[in-house]
């Protein structure tokens, strides 16, 4: 599922031709975040859950901002509201006080962030992944709302001014029109529209669009006398001229704020521009500073979004489909309706049960829900006297390779054991080994991989690298300077990490952490296909179902000849571990923004010592490593003392 995510980011914010959907993306998104709450041990370090933003795809050059970019938790009830209020209080001690809170419409945009030094606007940088953004100043210079210059005496030295870059609702209108004439693709929201167009390569594209900007926010802010409140920091900026949105407003009492939030959701189809909420900050720059932050959200401020809308349609018919891991989902195709201007033709049923449930039929009119304004899904069956109902067929042979299908523990999933032998587990499987984590091939995406699969060019793992130009231009979108940048990037993989050659495996539960584990504890190919039971048993971190799924694969005697297959072709790199190393054999967590390392260095350096990652903080623990806006793993590790390591202690262990 990442890696279908991160494709789709691909191609929405690099190549600017998205696939699916703005709410379909965020369908996935959701799913992941279910899955993974659900899942803890299945979370894995390059999760999109845990991006800040959307992630960078180096269409553009990236900048590091010069303070994180933070996105913005999210509540859907007033309940929730009161919650995040208490939470507030407790941590600032003031039970009884009021709070100032500000409140302003959750624009449905792209964020930017705009540095300016000496009053000068030098770069515009998307929030990225909250470390990095794109640099986009060019276009960012055709949005007549945003100052190119700041007039005024006393502006710091260095700032940075945030905001959302929108289309309001007639030009996304207009927009559309005139893709439609020159039949070229229509975007499917503005919010689509907006981020397609700062990402142009031709800056006159963005002009033509007539982007909007608004401020809501800063980064850094250089100067001794920075604003004691976030409403004194929007007056100062309006006064720069920065466009501020008129319907901010300061509250103490929670009534009037979820008056504002109800006034704002009667009179939101006559804003001229989208909104899907509203956000709540603390006013006090001094409290915000006290309450702090998550690795992705600052715990001072929420987006109190607005509820799902309905409509009614009809299910034409179900189809089911296979995942990479077998599991079979059925999917109900509708009568196409739209809500909130977003076009729904299906809907996930997740499993059988829900049908059962819902009580649904084919030909069923029903009532369609877009849970949290995102996800759409069934939520009641409209009861009527159609003849024309018909009982969904629950297949008894899988849709792809037509084995037979079997319940899976405790009756909770229906699931395809064919593995590598079912064509759709294998075109999954294949995006997988090819993604960035495994094999890290280059412009090998799912329509490719389902060409080759289809035309018997590739039957399982190994046929990659036999794989040539003239094979791939066979495919109408390859052209051959493409093809040629392909076949250079299976080459390059063919030297690979023993712990992404586990994970490219696609072995249920053993994701990017339980790879590493593996791959530290046996550090040799052989000893892992020749495994015991029992010696998979010793590994830490490593649960027995997990070993079991394990083990079962690589005794699979079809799994088995792929894998030996693959060892012949490729060179396989393993680490030399230095047993004097500080964080050999230590279970290690790390929270928080590091200053001079990125994650990936860190984990890089871990996997060289032969450290062993951890998500969570235990009192199995050995170290965290802690950097800056930290979160809950730092408590939890002073109350079960675990051996806090921050960024001044670690670089002089780094350095020995």
């Amino acid at each position: 599922m990442i890696l279908k995510i991160n494709y789709h980011n691909y191609l929405y914010y690099s190549i600017n031709d998205p696939e699916i959907t703005d709410y379909q993306y965020d369908l996935l998104i959701n799913k992941l975040k279910y899955l993974e709450k659900k899942n803890p041990n299945l979370k894995q370090k390059n999760s999109p859950t845990k991006n800040i933003g959307n992630g960078i795809f180096f269409k553009k050059k990236t900048y590091k901002h010069l303070s994180p970019m933070f996105s913005l938790n999210n509540i859907f009830t007033y309940k929730e509201y009161l919650k995040f209020v208490i939470k507030t209080k407790k941590k600032i001690k003031k039970n009884k006080k009021k709070i100032e809170l500000i409140c302003e419409l959750k624009i449905d945009g792209v964020a930017i962030n705009l540095i300016y030094k000496e009053g000068v606007l030098i770069k515009a940088l998307t929030r990225g992944n909250g470390i990095s953004g794109e640099d986009v100043t060019k276009n960012i210079y055709n949005i007549k709302s945003i100052p190119k210059e700041i007039n005024h005496e006393k502006i710091p030295k260095k700032i940075e001014v945030r905001g959302e870059i929108f289309i309001n609702k007639k030009n996304f209108k207009y927009i559309n029109k005139k893709l439609l004439t020159n039949k070229h693709k229509v975007f499917s929201s503005a919010r689509n529209a907006a981020s397609g167009s700062i990402l142009q390569k031709n800056p006159k594209v963005t002009y033509q669009r007539k982007l909007m900007f608004l401020c809501h926010g800063y980064g850094y802010w250089e100067n001794k006398k920075k604003p004691k409140s976030y409403l004194n920091a929007m007056m100062k900026l309006k006064s720069w001229g920065f466009p501020v949105d008129k319907n901010i407003c300061l509250y103490k009492n929670d009534k009037n704020i979820y008056s504002y939030y109800n006034k704002i959701k009667k009179k939101r189809k006559k804003i001229k521009f989208d909104i899907d909420g509203i956000v709540i900050k603390i006013n006090s720059t001094k409290l915000q500073n006290k309450i702090g932050y998550t690795s992705k959200f600052p715990k001072w401020a929420i987006a109190f979004k607005f509820p799902a809308e309905k409509c009614v349609t009809k299910v034409k018919y179900v189809k089911f489909q296979v995942g990479r891991t077998g599991v079979i989902t059925p999917v109900a195709y509708l009568k196409t309706c739209y809500i909130a201007n977003i076009k729904i033709k299906k809907v996930s049923l997740y499993n059988l049960n829900k049908i059962s449930k819902l009580n649904l039929y084919i030909n069923d009119i029903v009532i369609i829900k877009r849970s949290c304004d995102v996800i759409p899904k069934i939520t009641k069956v409209i009861k009527s006297n159609n003849k024309n109902k018909k009982k969904i067929k629950i297949p008894i042979y899988c849709p792809s390779c037509k084995s037979i299908l079997k319940y899976s523990y405790k009756k909770t999933t229906y699931r395809c054991y064919a593995s590598l032998i079912c064509k759709d587990q294998i075109k999954k499987s294949l995006n997988h080994f090819v993604s960035k984590n495994a094999f890290n091939i280059n412009n090998f995406g799912p329509k490719l991989s389902n060409f080759l699969i289809d035309n018997n060019y590739i039957k399982d793992f190994s046929d990659i690298f036999n794989l040539n130009t003239y094979i791939l231009e066979k495919n109408s979108f390859i052209s051959h300077k493409k093809s040629k940048k392909i076949i250079n990037s299976i080459k390059n993989s063919k030297k690979i990490l023993l712990y992404k050659f586990i994970y490219s495996l696609g072995i249920r539960n053993i994701g990017t952490i339980n790879s590493l584990n593996i791959s530290n504890y046996f550090n040799n190919i052989n000893k892992i296909i020749n495994v015991s039971l029992k010696d998979l048993y010793k590994i830490k971190n490593i649960g027995i179902k997990t070993a079991n799924r394990f083990y079962r694969f690589i005794y699979n005697k079809k799994n088995r000849l792929i894998i030996k297959k693959l060892i012949s072709m490729i060179k396989i790199i393993y680490y030399k571990y230095d047993k004097k190393n500080y964080f050999y054999n230590k279970k290690v967590s790390i929270t928080g923004i590091f200053e001079n390392y990125t994650r990936k260095y860190l984990k890089n350096f871990l996997i060289k010592s032969k450290g062993i990652f951890t998500n969570n903080v235990s009192k199995n623990t050995d170290v965290l490593l802690v950097g800056k806006k930290f979160g809950s793993k730092f408590y939890i590790a002073k109350k079960l003392n675990v051996n806090i390591i921050k960024e001044n202690k670690l670089k002089k262990i780094l350095i020995q």
